[in-house]
């Protein structure tokens, strides 16, 4: 039977944290199992909202702990690491369901403010990047071989027989490399 634990701690949040079952938190795996789910303590939300610093509701809240190389927060409760973004959502009263992410509305990995977070599948975080013009794309792919400056050339340089070999040794890549940006297979963008 699920029941809700009301805690009051020093935030802007007035925090409703559910006691969940194993199977809907399933990163969570602690040394000893509770039974009937975790139960988080007061000593719990006082450590983790004590490496946050809090602003207005409408500021990102940075996680001042420890964090991953990408910048995400990361937290250790119950035996397992987990990122804070994630136990800030959940904290606040928000089951992630398997399979689903915790997406940032603000686009700060290290923001753990629940009101800047939301519940999302992959494809969902991958179309609000694409959304707010954040994918990789041109110089900025690890793999690009070309600049911009580059690819305007070869798109705008005139036809002739035997043109897109020449702009391949001309600018020191493959043929097939040339082709897929003179015919907008890569760089569409420009």
């Amino acid at each position: 039977m699920k029941t809700n634990v009301i805690v009051k701690i020093p935030t802007p949040l007035h925090l409703v944290v559910p006691v969940v079952e194993w199977a809907e938190f399933p990163r969570l795996r602690p040394r000893k199992r509770q039974p009937g789910g975790m139960a988080v303590t007061e000593a719990d939300l006082k450590r983790f909202w004590s490496k946050v610093k809090i602003k207005s509701q409408n500021q990102c809240w940075n996680w001042n702990g420890s964090t991953s190389p990408r910048g995400y927060g990361s937290v250790s409760l119950y035996g397992a690491n987990l990122r804070a973004h994630r136990v800030s959502l959940y904290f606040s009263g928000t089951i992630i369901p398997e399979q689903h992410f915790a997406c940032h509305h603000c686009d700060n990995p290290g923001c753990v403010n629940p009101h800047h977070l939301f519940v999302g599948t992959q494809k969902q975080n991958a179309d609000d990047m694409k959304h707010k013009n954040r994918q990789c794309k041109g110089e900025r792919t690890p793999s690009s071989r070309i600049t911009t400056k580059i690819a305007r050339a070869i798109k705008t340089a005139p036809k002739y027989d035997g043109y897109l070999r020449d702009l391949a040794a001309f600018y020191g890549i493959s043929h097939g490399c040339v082709q897929h940006v003179r015919y907008g297979h890569t760089w569409r963008h420009i």
